[in-house]
């Protein structure tokens, strides 16, 4: 690709995920398995098959490997586990078998928090049904 096309790429791509490939960290797919203490080492709770309800910045401890920090917490649920899980991304990414997808939403996640910060006034008038006297 040339400049041209590279910058028109750029321009059309969405903030977020252009951020999302510049995330500096651990490459999840490189990782043979999820941190070993916790919940990851119980037999009786469910490893896979999680889906994620929402994400909120609790900012709590993961409670599946009871070992990690985490500011934005993903909110798993599964069908034999009684009790949804506030988790980090990386364990939250080894449950749902998709590791790409909860960084994605995590980012996304972000990213909304941001515009809602950052909105004038005169688009949440808007946004409530607001228009003028004209």
């Amino acid at each position: 690709m040339d400049d041209r096309s590279q910058a028109a790429a750029r321009r059309t791509t969405p903030v977020f995920l252009v951020r999302l490939r510049a995330l500096p960290g651990v490459d999840m797919s490189e990782l043979g398995a999820p941190r070993q203490t916790g919940k990851w080492l119980r037999a009786d709770i469910p490893h896979t098959g999680w889906r994620s309800i929402e994400i909120n910045d609790s900012g709590s401890m993961c409670e599946m490997c009871e070992v990690t920090p985490i500011t934005y917490a993903h909110i798993m649920q599964h069908e034999h586990y009684p009790l949804p899980l506030e988790c980090g991304c990386v364990c939250a990414g080894y449950m749902t078998d998709d590791p790409a997808a909860e960084q994605l939403r995590e980012v996304i996640y972000k990213w909304r928090r941001l515009q809602l910060l950052h909105r004038t006034p005169i688009e949440k008038l808007r946004r409530q049904g607001w228009s003028t006297t004209r």
